[in-house]
């Protein structure tokens, strides 16, 4: 078979104009996907910078991008209204590219070009922290802020506090309230390292921060398939993404924001909103919130993806009734954008370019059920004063998945009708739910109140509320006893 040449530029870069900090799957798909989208159709003619945030570790993408002269295709496919979607474009607005250990300098001067008025991130959750350390000159900091911190006084040295060049920063990072954590650092790191109160003022009054809530699945490259995808296209393309259509921005901030980016003009999917509080509890709740809910109950059913969940029309039923019944109700929406929210979330979750694996999603299963499902648990408790049955039943399923059979090596391992899986979570919780499994396992009501005790991980002690302990200790009961099948039946029964 013949070789097939490697993709090339449609069109140069425009002039660059936002740093990128993350060369990952989400921020290709999503962000670089937008802006070339904006820089075709509204004339927003934004180059970017993607950088490499952190020193060493893997630089294979940025080294594959360079390779392609920068350009990527974006796979767009899922269902959408009913209907298979598809759609693939080529990205050319990056414009060049930085790995912070080698490229410093180089970062520096970025920072001080007068066409650069953009930042945005992806660090991860992780990304946004703080560390003490002090300034080196000519030496990058560890953190993404204390980077940010230097490269902003660097650029109001080089434009001598001109309040015309200070900068947008929109964070991606899924954690509360990113934007202003993210000012937060910066303005520690600066107080520490004596910028200045000149700085400091600008800072403050000249660069804006957004808040942001970002929704797209992205699975990255089609390692499977890519032969594949590459002949109908007729190129190679070693950095291609794929991902699903659907997507959604909040942006949360000063109005700047909405005045210079086109979003009104272009279709997508972004709001602009005073408040992104509501739209985060949404996605959180519902989509986060059935993720969490449903995965380690599909797995005792034998499910290995979410696919595979949704399309078990038990399971389905159990899931649109916990949203329906159990969550939307805590959420203050419209109740025909909760609907129309909660019918798109499970197309996406049936979508089946997206494989997304139960065991996956497992992974941290209890603190991400402290923030996704439980809110919504305590919710319903406190409206009628009785147990969610089904939000009841993912707990069950959490403490049995969590029932401990063996290690390998250093790995705790569940098992469940003799096939064994990891249990990956903190050290702490997988050794509280052993303890608790070992002196109360025999006896599913009493394994419950205990874990329900549990005040360093739920964050207080959620076995003063009664029916919810003796709910969770049915559900227990019927999967350990007479099988997860048996413990859901009874629950859509009622």
């Amino acid at each position: 078979m013949k070789p097939l040449p490697l993709i090339k530029r449609t069109q140069a870069a425009p002039a660059l104009r936002m740093l990128q900090f993350g060369a990952g799957n989400f921020l290709r798909a999503f962000v670089d996907d937008m802006v070339e989208e904006l820089n075709q159709h509204c004339d927003f003619n934004t180059g970017v910078c993607v950088v490499k945030p952190r020193a060493g570790g893997n630089t294979t993408t940025i080294e594959k991008l360079r390779q392609q002269d920068h350009a990527y295709t974006v796979v767009l496919r899922g269902v959408s209204d009913g209907k298979a979607a598809q759609q693939h474009r080529v990205i050319n607005c990056i414009h060049s590219s930085i790995l912070v250990d080698e490229d410093w300098q180089q970062l520096l001067a970025v920072a001080c070009m007068d066409s650069l008025r953009f930042v945005v991130s992806n660090t991860t959750e992780a990304g946004i922290v703080h560390v003490e350390e002090d300034h080196v000159e000519g030496r990058s900091p560890q953190t993404f802020p204390g980077k940010m911190a230097l490269l902003l006084y660097k650029r109001f040295q080089h434009f001598s506090g001109d309040p015309q060049r200070g900068l947008l920063l929109l964070p991606c990072e899924l954690i509360e309230a990113n934007g202003e954590q993210l000012k937060a650092m910066i303005l520690r790191y600066a107080k520490a390292w004596g910028f200045g109160e000149a700085f400091i003022s600008w800072l403050n009054t000249a660069n804006h921060f957004a808040n942001t809530l970002v929704d797209r699945i992205v699975p990255g490259f089609p390692e499977n398939e890519a032969e594949t995808l590459w002949r109908s296209l007729g190129y190679r393309d070693d950095v291609m993404v794929c991902g699903e259509p659907y997507h959604l921005w909040v942006i949360e901030g000063a109005e700047v924001f909405e005045r210079e980016l086109p979003f009104a003009r272009s279709g997508l999917n972004v709001i602009f909103s005073d408040d992104l509080k509501v739209y985060r509890e949404q996605k959180v709740k519902l989509l986060n919130g059935i993720h969490t809910m449903g995965v380690l109950l599909a797995h005792l059913l034998g499910h290995g993806s979410v696919r595979e969940m949704v399309e078990d029309p038990l399971m389905r039923h159990l899931i649109m009734k916990a949203a329906h019944e159990e969550i939307a109700p805590s959420i203050p929406m419209d109740e025909d954008i909760k609907k129309r929210y909660i019918e798109n979330t499970m197309e996406r979750f049936a979508n089946p370019n997206i494989h997304h694996l139960c065991l996956s999603i497992a992974l941290n299963s209890i603190s991400k059920f402290k923030v996704r499902v439980l809110p919504s648990l305590l919710a319903f408790i406190e409206r009628s004063g009785q147990a969610p049955p089904c939000l009841s039943l993912a707990f069950a399923a959490l403490i049995r998945f969590y029932r401990p059979s063996h290690r390998v090596d250093s790995v705790v391992m569940g098992s469940h009708r003799n096939k064994a899986y990891p249990i990956q979570d903190d050290a702490s919780a997988i050794a509280w739910m052993e303890a608790c499994w070992q002196q109360y396992g025999d006896d599913p009501l009493a394994l419950s109140r205990q874990v329900l005790k549990g005040t360093t991980f739920w964050g207080r002690d959620l076995s003063s509320a009664t029916v919810l302990v003796e709910k969770v200790a049915e559900s227990l009961r019927y999967i350990t006893a007479e099988g997860p099948e048996e413990a859901l039946a009874q629950v859509l029964a009622s």
